[in-house]
């Protein structure tokens, strides 16, 4: 994995926490998925920059648990809920790390 530089992050950052943000707006349940592989992947460029140390790896839905596109569970929603919040954290997080260098 390409070491990224902490603008490279904040940018990706900001870029989920508004996608994210759109898809619980718009009840795209569906794409917590990829914005939780988003997540993880951030965070780990983040740790490799020195940063962010205080937050952890969103873990996934258990398949069991997990619904359909057309039927999401509410596990699928709440977990769509988490990665909005902790990607605004993760992007506050980087945010204030660039203004202490």
């Amino acid at each position: 994995m390409k070491r990224a530089t902490l603008q490279e992050l904040l940018g990706e950052a900001n870029q989920l926490k508004e996608f994210a943000t759109a898809a619980l707006k718009s009840k795209s349940w569906v794409s917590y998925e990829k914005h939780l592989g988003t997540f993880n992947r951030l965070l780990q460029k983040a740790y490799q920059v020195n940063t962010c140390r205080e937050l952890y790896a969103i873990a996934p839905v258990p398949r069991w648990s997990s619904g359909s596109p057309s039927h999401p569970s509410e596990t699928d929603r709440e977990k769509l809920i988490e990665i909005v919040q902790k990607s605004r954290l993760l992007y506050d997080t980087l945010t204030e790390s660039r203004i202490i260098q």
